[in-house]
């Protein structure tokens, strides 16, 4: 009777160590079974992954999913100077009266937006896009010492009563701003 209850269990178990007896030790051949069944397994799922591409469909999204991560971050790193710009200068434009600070900001971030997205597809002709690159950089040596006069000579008071009231953002923006794009 004992023995009709091993099988029975042998036959429902789908674990490979299932004829092992909870009491005593696997034998070498019960080892090399298992080992054997796994083996099979394991051989099957493979198969079974290779012939739906499923190994290669797996890999491709994860370099394609790596991929297009790394460009975003990438993205958003070289565009959060230049839009932080752009959106400080517009926000405040009309509370800066006495300098012109917030235009400085805002033609700034256009100018190195310009720089990082339009010259780059100039570079199919070589003599204009040296002649656009060339136009680009005078712009922006033309900007960086307009932005540094401003920021530098300036007289900013946080007052909002005092003429040369400027919002504290606008002047908090323009200094590192102008010191960093050199």
């Amino acid at each position: 009777m004992e023995g009709k209850q091993d099988q029975e269990v042998i036959q429902m178990s789908a674990s490979p160590y299932a004829n092992f007896a909870p009491a005593t030790n696997p034998t070498a051949a019960e080892k090399s079974e298992a080992q054997a069944l796994a083996k099979e397994r394991r051989e099957a799922q493979q198969a079974f992954a290779s012939r739906c591409g499923l190994d290669k469909f797996c890999r491709l999204a994860c370099t394609c999913l790596g991929s297009m991560i790394l460009i975003g971050v990438l993205l958003a790193a070289i565009l959060a100077l230049p839009i932080a710009m752009i959106y400080v200068g517009r926000k405040y434009n009309d509370r800066c009266p006495v300098e012109d600070l917030p235009n400085i900001l805002l033609s700034g971030g256009i100018i190195f937006i310009i720089q990082g997205f339009v010259a780059p597809c100039f570079n199919v002709k070589k003599d204009a896009a040296k002649f656009f690159n060339g136009l680009v950089a005078l712009a922006e040596l033309c900007w960086f010492i307009a932005a540094a006069v401003l920021v530098y000579r300036s007289n900013i008071s946080d007052n909002l009563n005092d003429p040369n009231y400027c919002h504290p953002a606008v002047y908090k923006c323009s200094v590192p701003c102008e010191t960093e794009e050199k």
